[in-house]
């Protein structure tokens, strides 16, 4: 069962002309007539309802490579952190405290 469906659509365009004998001036107006579209049948051998696709699955790539992110920069250059000097100044000397018999 082949159905066809064909659409038409026509436009006709017919002018109207006026004419007015005290100054001679002639207005036309255009009028546009559409034709009503014809009633499509519905194909009885088609059946209701859509099959789902199935269901797509992904597989990595074991062939990928990945790439860093960032590269150091060859040109940083770092401050060496302030070295502490040992403070001698207050410098205090315990005795050993020993009892006497």
């Amino acid at each position: 069962f082949i159905s066809h469906t064909y659409t038409l659509q026509s436009t006709f365009t017919i002018s109207v002309t006026a004419s007015n004998s005290i100054n001679s001036q002639t207005a036309s107006a255009p009028v546009q007539v559409t034709a009503p579209l014809p009633t499509s049948t519905p194909d009885p051998s088609a059946t209701p309802g859509s099959t789902p696709l199935p269901t797509a699955s992904s597989t990595p790539d074991p062939n990928a490579t990945a790439t860093p992110t960032s590269t150091p920069d060859p040109d940083a250059t770092s401050t060496p952190l302030a070295t502490a000097t040992p403070s001698t100044g207050n410098a205090q000397t315990y005795l050993p405290y020993v009892t006497k018999p």
